[in-house]
């Protein structure tokens, strides 16, 4: 991992948190973050989706998900968007959710251009305004 990389990761991940959690292991945090963002765009279409149906118990099960998968990779600020999103669906918020996982989406697009080494890509549209 380069120290460009490093630099810009730090815009969306704790890198100190996530070098603690690896033991300073390089090759540690870069398997991680490799399966972090994999993982976690898979989740958040499958919460999109969710979304959609209104199924609110596997809003919930993603959204917790993805907040503990934000945590351990030391995206702080997705964790906690996750976190709303989890409580959104806990409380049956119906009406807030698509706005809440838009705002998870732009964020999470803005953290996998840079995970990717892409950050001059546009995120992608989201599914409806943020609040």
């Amino acid at each position: 991992m380069t120290a460009t990389k490093f630099d810009a990761l730090a815009k969306v991940i704790n890198v100190d948190d996530l070098m603690g959690r690896c033991m300073g292991n390089l090759d540690f945090v870069e398997r991680i973050l490799t399966i972090f963002q994999t993982r976690c765009e898979e989740d958040l279409a499958a919460l999109e989706d969710a979304i959609q149906t209104a199924d609110l118990p596997r809003v919930q099960q993603i959204a917790h998900r993805l907040k503990g998968a934000c945590a351990n990779a030391g995206a702080n600020n997705l964790s906690a968007r996750a976190s709303e999103l989890w409580t959104a669906a806990n409380k049956e918020f119906t009406d807030v959710l698509a706005a809440r996982c838009a705002q998870f989406r732009q964020e999470w697009n803005e953290c996998a251009a840079i995970l990717s080494g892409d950050e001059s890509r546009d995120a992608q549209p989201s599914l409806a305004a943020t609040p």
